[in-house]
């Protein structure tokens, strides 16, 4: 790991021809040998899902023809133990003990029964267990001592009850035991004593059809081995016996593990392929593949491709060194260029010359620099006209010291001489001229906004009389919040002075704040007085447009301070009309600590 970081710490420490030049034998050799070796094991895997699907197909059509006959065959068993006429014959025949009659119920069970089997030839024996023991055969007569009660297939058959249950080759083996393989499944009718006499119902078919219809789709390529449910070979594309064991512990057995699937193992020193799968019945169908095949179609792949790779590694070679002379001297003038703007020098330029992926970033830093330069200036600009704004709507041009000592000096000479109007009057525009001259930054909370508001509500109606009503109507989750100082009080000053004042009733004015989602709240201030003429309206927005009023701070002055603080999107609606009163919509950011 060390070693590995030195030897990147040169390299990167190194000229930019040779760290080009190393870079670009990277990118071609070693892509190219990634791009060979995943080509050859994607080719490989490509290979393998091609013979995996037909094989899988083939086999898929295998099941399905010889699950249709199965499934046929189960539906008439079925059909036979739901049959009513059928379960009546058979119990006649096993109570009858005349001779006679018992010739005609069992004349009548093989016509009903011969009738159920019309479709194929291959029924061998059905057979009737009674429940005290005796059978009944039709057609023929089969090895019947080793089935009756107590065998596992029995006791099976009788615990699912009116289901149909199949059984492998090795159960038929026990009728049997001289080879050939018979189909067989078995039912316990639905009906019991008195009705019935009937325990068991099972039938055997031929199973050579099955045999017939592998052979039908068995390719040259590969042999496929059916499997019954308890893993006993019914047909190997050659014939039917039990399951060899010798061949199933070499590959087979590996089939019986999983529903499907695929996988490679040898047999006889040769590898092999074998695909298998399950069908609905339970039953599992194998194909084995000789690998040797798809083994020497990946050899000639790889031949080929190793050839062509030499050849494309010798040629981008030489294209490489080529490039990097080309590329060399344009970067080396660009980095002289750039070093220069570092150090601060935005009036840098770089010449547009060599490759064209050279011209386009000269071009390009070209842009970014003026882009750069423009950028500044205009903050610079910007910043000058928020400085202006601020100091013409929060300051004075007397000194805010001595203007404050001297309304001390009145607040204390109304004091002694007990003019308490005087003293209250003071006091208020003392704390409100305080907050103006920017005592504790230009931010303050909503709740200390509001309390200079009413300082100069005090004032207003000291000055005017008491001519006017005010009211609040805060949301107190915006109280703690904060805001530019000295934003309410020019709206309410126009409203006081431009508004209310003259008119003949009395006057209201009132302040509703709320938050309105995540990131904006909305004040309200709405006063019921002489409205705001249309022309009026048009000039508070228009900055070239002379105004005066609002204590010399002005209603344009405030949503300047809005926009230059907050951005476009904040700022002020007005709504007036000629004697029908104002209202000020204004909307904020949400801050819950003051920006400065």
């Amino acid at each position: 790991m060390i070693a590995f970081s030195k030897t990147m710490r040169l390299i990167r420490q190194s000229k930019i021809a040779t760290q080009l030049s190393l870079l670009l034998l990277l990118m071609i050799v070693l892509p190219l040998l990634l791009v060979t070796f995943f080509s050859m094991r994607t080719y490989n895997s490509v290979l393998l899902e091609q013979i995996i699907s037909r094989t899988t197909q083939s086999l898929e059509q295998v099941s399905y023809s010889v699950d249709l006959q199965t499934n046929r065959f189960v539906h008439t068993l079925a059909s036979i133990s739901n049959s009513e006429d059928v379960i009546t014959d058979a119990t006649g025949f096993h109570r009858s003990s005349d001779i006679g009659l018992q010739f005609i119920n069992r004349k009548k069970l093989d016509q009903r029964i011969s009738s159920f089997f019309h479709y194929t030839p291959d029924l061998v024996s059905v057979k009737f267990y009674y429940h005290d023991g005796s059978v009944y055969d039709y057609k023929q007569i089969l090895n019947s001592e080793r089935l009756q009660a107590g065998e596992d297939w029995y006791e099976r058959t009788k615990r699912s009850n009116h289901k149909v249950i199949m059984f492998g080759a090795e159960d038929m083996l026990k009728i049997m035991p001289q080879g050939g393989y018979e189909l067989s499944a078995s039912v316990a009718p639905g009906y019991g004593p008195p009705f019935s006499d009937v325990d068991i119902i099972q039938v055997f078919l031929n199973g050579n059809s099955i045999q017939k219809l592998v052979e039908s789709r068995q390719e040259d390529t590969g042999q496929i081995y059916v499997l019954d449910g308890q893993g006993a070979v019914v047909t190997s594309g050659g014939g039917a016996g039990t399951r060899d064991e010798a061949v199933f512990q070499t590959y087979l057995n590996n089939a019986l593990l999983k529903p499907d699937g695929h996988y490679v193992t040898e047999i006889n020193h040769t590898k092999s392929f074998v695909v298998f799968l399950t069908s609905d019945s339970g039953w599992k169908y194998i194909q084995v593949l000789p690998y040797e095949r798809v083994v020497n179609q990946i050899d000639k792949v790889a031949r080929t491709t190793l050839i062509v790779l030499g050849l494309a590694i010798a040629v981008f070679s030489l294209a490489s060194l080529v490039l990097v002379r080309s590329i060399v001297k344009p970067i080396g003038s660009l980095i002289q260029q750039m070093n220069r703007m570092k150090s601060g020098n935005l009036d840098v330029r770089i010449e547009e010359a060599g490759p064209l992926e050279m011209k386009v970033l000269g071009a390009s830093f070209n842009d970014m620099v003026t882009r750069i330069r423009e950028l500044v200036n205009e903050r610079e600009l910007k910043e000058m006209q928020r400085n202006r704004a601020e100091i013409d709507a929060l300051q004075s041009q007397i000194n805010p010291h001595f203007l404050l000592n001297t309304l001390n000096t009145i607040k204390l000479m109304a004091r002694m001489t007990q003019a308490r109007n005087i003293e209250q009057m003071t006091v208020a525009l003392t704390r409100m001229l305080s907050s103006a001259f920017n005592r504790g930054g230009s931010y303050t909370k909503v709740e200390e906004e509001l309390g200079l508001l009413d300082h100069y509500f005090h004032i207003m109606k000291i000055r005017y009389g008491d001519i006017f009503d005010f009211e609040y109507a805060i949301d107190p989750d915006i109280r703690q919040l904060y805001m530019l100082r000295l934003m309410l009080q020019p709206i309410v000053e126009n409203a006081v002075i431009h508004g209310i004042h003259g008119m003949a009733g009395r006057g209201r004015i009132t302040i509703n704040g709320v938050r309105e989602d995540e990131r904006t709240i909305r004040f309200e201030i709405q006063d019921n007085g002489s409205g705001i003429a249309q022309s009026k309206l048009a000039e508070l927005h228009n900055p070239s447009a002379v105004m005066e009023g609002f204590s010399g701070l002005g209603m344009r002055n405030v949503i300047q301070r809005i926009k230059l603080n907050y951005g476009e999107k904040y700022g002020l609606i007005i709504q007036s009309e000629s004697d029908q009163g104002t209202k000020v919509i204004m909307t904020l950011p949400v801050l819950e600590k003051p920006e400065e």
